[in-house]
């Protein structure tokens, strides 16, 4: 009887830590809009040339408010980062970044935030030339010392004997794009 009892109030306590855990992780803001998205992965090669004419289907549907095309979708294993540091800095002092290619609509598909400059737009022609969108995090970690301060300067990034600079038109909130056991780190978005 004692351990039918014992056994009784061990799971009603943990029926109420994982309810409470899974509240927890559907009101918990993860920095984009992660409700009513759909996502096609475009694996083959054929598939991702006909993205842009699968992009003006989709549109055309008056119920889709957006649609973007990424690398990396949040939440999933994003193994591309480079090592940046800013202008007066050296490649001695640079701070790893995640970085995604992205398309000009899909900072605007997610709803991330943004904070100081712009997003990538179709109107920039040039956006698919050497701009990035950095977070708030990648701001704070490559030394500049605010968002506002961050905006048309340059950030640089060495790779094999060669220097490749990228100038930053935007800074976008904090977001998670990892699990929520691994803290924030720095994040830059690059037009394709």
């Amino acid at each position: 009887m004692v351990l039918q009892f014992i056994i009784s109030v061990t799971l009603i306590i943990a029926s109420v830590v994982i309810s409470n855990q899974m509240n927890y992780l559907r009101s918990t803001d993860l920095g984009f809009a992660k409700d009513q998205q759909i996502i096609i992965p475009l694996r083959s090669s054929n598939a991702k040339n006909i993205y842009p004419a699968l992009k003006n289907e989709i549109k055309k549907n008056q119920q889709v408010q957006e649609a973007g095309a990424t690398l990396y979708y949040p939440g999933t294993i994003n193994p591309s980062d480079m090592g940046v540091y800013m202008e007066g800095k050296t490649v001695n002092e640079a701070k790893r970044m995640r970085t995604n290619s992205i398309d000009e609509s899909f900072l605007q598909t997610l709803d991330l935030k943004l904070i100081a400059g712009r997003l990538f737009s179709s109107q920039f022609l040039t956006d698919t030339n050497n701009r990035v969108v950095l977070n708030e995090n990648a701001v704070k970690e490559i030394g500049f010392s605010s968002p506002q301060k961050a905006i048309g300067s340059k950030i640089y990034f060495d790779w094999r004997g060669t220097s490749y600079n990228y100038t930053v038109v935007g800074v976008v909130k904090d977001f998670h794009f990892e699990d929520f056991h691994v803290p924030i780190t720095p994040y830059g978005f690059f037009s394709q």
